[in-house]
């Protein structure tokens, strides 16, 4: 983005190394390219990819995430050549994320491009991992009602709020005549989020959150008591957040999100978070 060539395999390479160095063995997990919708990449970048028509009357519902990849699979395999030698770099503990899963099915194409990079990269005499653990973005409906079936064909998931948000209610949060209704306290969000991350732990398979809600301290308590234990944001966020979760009980946030799922309105929720949010830094105060 805001570039007007694509990076090569070698700079995405140096660029990945740089940051599993800097984490010394801590998990460091990549997202294949998520262009598309919202994250646009220059017109003179886009040319060089495709010949065909470059605007879409709906972005959000069109080429974007793996969608993108697939329709552009130098790209994608690029990308997932330099992950793949990074990951064998140093004592790199190296994850591949992929946005806008919708099925099984969008998985197996994933791992036929990544065999297809594999093979290329052995062929050349390239050092490189194979077996990187693979992740899917739950950011549209189909994934949720797919999640039984994505489960056994992914190692982890992260939880795309904003997009899921989105979709779920089927408002667009940057048009203004509608952007009122994007609503992330919305009861039908609030269920829908503890049926994902219920559905990933009975299973044992990890589960994150990313999008503005994970940095919204008001809305951690209620994460934390549906079983939500890594959050994903912006590092001004982190202090606030962590302050919050170190002043949290299991038990409280259970009681919480027991009590939040009942409710049927968006103000009601709100409204006890914000108290809930507010008794707990009370407590600290006193």
């Amino acid at each position: 983005m805001n570039r007007d060539d694509l990076p090569c395999e070698d700079e995405q390479y140096n660029a990945y190394c740089r940051v599993i160095r800097s984490m010394k063995g801590q998990p460091v997990v990549i997202r294949t390219a998520d262009l598309g919708g919202d994250k646009v990449m220059s017109q003179d970048a886009l040319e060089k990819l495709t010949t065909g028509p470059l605007e879409e009357l709906n972005p959000s519902l069109g080429l974007r995430g793996l969608r993108f990849c697939f329709a552009h699979p130098k790209l994608f395999v690029t990308q997932l050549r330099a992950i793949l030698r990074a990951a064998a770099t140093g004592s790199g503990n190296v994850r591949i994320l992929l946005p806008m899963v919708t099925s099984p099915e969008d998985v197996s194409r994933v791992r036929e491009f990544i065999s297809l990079a594999c093979s290329e990269l052995a062929a050349e005499g390239q050092k490189f991992t194979a077996d990187v653990p693979l992740g899917g973005m739950v950011e549209v409906p189909a994934a949720v009602m797919m999640l039984k079936d994505l489960i056994p064909v992914l190692d982890f998931f992260s939880l795309g709020t904003n997009d899921l948000v989105q979709y779920l209610l089927a408002v667009d949060r940057v048009n203004e005549n509608v952007a009122h209704l994007y609503e992330p306290y919305h009861p039908a969000v609030v269920r829908t989020l503890d049926i994902i991350v219920s559905q990933a732990l009975r299973k044992n398979t990890p589960v994150s959150i990313c999008g503005e809600l994970a940095a919204d301290p008001i809305f951690t308590p209620l994460l934390f008591g549906m079983g939500v234990r890594y959050f994903s944001m912006a590092a001004n966020s982190v202090s606030e957040i962590k302050f919050t979760l170190c002043k949290l009980t299991k038990d409280k946030a259970v009681a919480l999100k027991d009590e939040i799922l009942k409710m049927t309105r968006s103000r009601h929720i709100i409204n006890r978070l914000r108290e809930f949010h507010k008794e707990l830094l009370a407590e600290y105060i006193k």
